[in-house]
């Protein structure tokens, strides 16, 4: 930096002395310049007596004395090879006012010898010139020389300064991104380390941007820690059975809970293939998991027979779920031992005291037909009403064994379903055709709309269904009222609504309708009270078709019951 200032300063300097001797040239040819003015105005004069010709002598020479006072005050005539042309400048302009004088008097022989002595002065002022701008010229040649010195010193300084300012630059930036890269590295190394649950290292320091995301990296490894602890007591201390599952079907975590109900420890687990614990086959295992991925995401429960520690067998039920980014199932399994125990002597309870009430029942009810027949002897009127009123007791009780027993097979999953393809419109008939007395009775008048659909069912029970709606559609219609089925198809589903005219079911109670034992209406009269397990039946048999069945709205009708069923397109 030094070098180069030093540089410039003489850089400087040598454009002033090329301007100073530019000056000193510009002064001598503008003296010598006016010198054959001056005396080509005094001969004129002489030759022609004309004495206006000593004005323009006078301009000339004011001009001249006027330049020289400008040029002397400008500083750049200090130099010492003036002196000698300055010393004949000035004898050259006494000649010339001489020669001025004799050229006023007249005097031709003064004049004469007067232009003689100023042409030798003038010759010699301008030999005298000539050496100056000789002079002059070789200065102005060194001087440029010694410039174009100086630049090249400049350019040089330059270029190595430019180089210089590179390499700290470059310097600078590997330092700084390998600060930078450092730093980056360590937070890419507690990211590694935080997703393999190892510990990480501290903060960094410091408040540029790396040290505040290095602050946000590890607040949300803290709340990850904490969340990690939250899931581990919550998984640790679980009564489930909360494992995953790899691709090979094999335990890759299990919580704390396979100890107290299977008694293995969980360690023993890892590893090692689910199906070398259960009671089913290996390819029967595979076979549920794949169906599972395939679907990827959960499948519906599965039940499988595993062998505890000890030898004993268990029922567990199991839940589980594929991640297809992890290529895990993570699942959940609870014994449900005791409880298929207890459903197994429900139904055989249910069963056995179906089976031990229908006989009893159906001998009472044949005595009473043939009391109302008058086969024992005659009645008398109030006799055959009694009798008739057992009878309708009777028949009521073996109807409810019946759908008592039906629901309870139907929830069981027990009953297999005959799928067929079957014509809406003859289970609507056959299921009418049951309740055509009902109808009559009342004057009832029955339609179909847009009906004429097919489904993929079991037509035997949905026969049943229709039956049960229809029967209620008419038990709670007012005389001469309408029942109507309305069908749409709506992709691969059909939509059937059974309407009525009749009072309605409450909103409170549209939620309970297809409970078992509930009933919708309760205001009605005794007579029209049945079981309470129609419509729990009707909603098992359409689940167990993969349909739906609820209550809706239309204007101007009372009770509206919908359901959804897989056409046979």
């Amino acid at each position: 930096m030094i070098a180069s200032n030093m540089s410039m300063a003489e850089l400087d300097k040598a454009y002033q002395l090329e301007d100073q001797t530019r000056g000193v040239l510009q002064f001598v040819n503008l003296q010598t310049k006016m010198f054959p003015d001056a005396a080509t105005a005094l001969g004129l004069a002489v030759a022609n007596r004309d004495m206006s010709q000593i004005e323009n002598l006078h301009k000339t020479m004011a001009k001249l004395k006027q330049d020289r006072r400008v040029w002397m005050a400008s500083g750049y005539l200090d130099d010492a090879s003036l002196k000698p042309f300055n010393e004949k400048v000035e004898s050259v302009i006494a000649g010339i006012e001489n020669a001025e004088e004799g050229a006023r008097k007249g005097d031709q022989i003064s004049f004469i010898q007067g232009l003689a002595r100023l042409q030798s002065k003038v010759v010699k002022c301008n030999e005298e010139g000539d050496r100056v701008t000789a002079i002059q010229d070789q200065k102005a040649q060194e001087q440029r020389a010694e410039q174009q010195r100086i630049r090249l010193v400049l350019q040089r300084l330059s270029t190595g300064a430019v180089i210089v300012s590179i390499l700290i630059s470059i310097l600078m930036v590997v330092i700084f991104n390998r600060g930078i890269a450092n730093r980056l590295k360590l937070i890419s190394k507690n990211a590694l380390d935080l997703a393999a649950d190892k510990p990480i290292a501290p903060a960094l320091a410091g408040t540029d941007e790396i040290a505040q995301l290095d602050g946000i990296f590890h607040e949300m490894a803290g709340r990850l820690a904490d969340l990690r602890r939250r899931e581990k007591a919550v998984t640790d201390n679980a009564s489930e059975i909360i494992c995953s599952i790899d691709t090979y079907f094999g335990f890759s975590s299990v919580n704390k809970a396979v100890t107290r109900l299977l008694g293995y420890a969980p360690e023993d687990l890892l590893d090692k293939p689910l199906a070398s614990i259960c009671v089913e086959s290996a390819q029967h295992v595979r076979t549920i998991f794949k169906d599972i991925a395939e679907k990827e995401g959960s499948g519906k429960p599965f039940q499988l027979t595993i062998k505890t520690s000890n030898g004993e067998l268990r029922e567990i039920m199991w839940s589980a779920v594929f991640d297809k980014e992890e290529k895990s199932y993570f699942c959940v399994a609870h014994d449900v031992t005791e409880l298929n125990k207890t459903n197994r002597l429900k139904r055989e309870l249910t069963a056995m005291a179906t089976h031990d009430l229908r006989a009893p029942l159906a001998s009472l009810q044949l005595t009473l037909d043939l009391f109302s027949k008058n086969s024992y002897g005659i009645l008398n009127e109030r006799g055959v009403h009694r009798a008739a009123q057992s009878k309708a007791t009777i028949e009521r009780l073996v109807k409810l064994i019946s759908s008592f027993l039906e629901i309870d097979k139907m929830e069981s999953g027990v009953v297999e379903l005959n799928i067929a393809e079957v014509q809406l419109p003859t289970l609507l008939r056959n299921a009418s055709a049951l309740l055509q007395t009902k109808a009559e009775e009342k004057a009832l008048s029955f339609k179909m709309e847009n009906c004429d659909l097919a489904l993929t069912c079991d037509g035997q029970r949905l026969t049943d269904v229709f039956q049960n709606l229809l029967d209620n559609a008419i038990k709670y219609s007012p005389d001469k009222g309408t029942v109507k089925v309305v069908a749409e198809k709506q992709k691969d589903i059909v939509l059937i609504k059974v309407m009525d005219h009749g009072p309605g079911i409450p909103l409170e109670k549209q939620e309970i309708i297809f409970e078992k034992f509930k009933q919708g209406n309760v205001s009605v009269s005794t007579e029209k009270i049945g079981t309470g397990l129609g419509l729990a039946i009707c909603k098992a048999i359409v689940i167990a078709h993969k349909g739906q069945i609820g209550i809706g709205n239309e204007p101007g009708w009372g009770t509206v019951v919908w359901l959804t069923l897989p056409t046979a397109d």
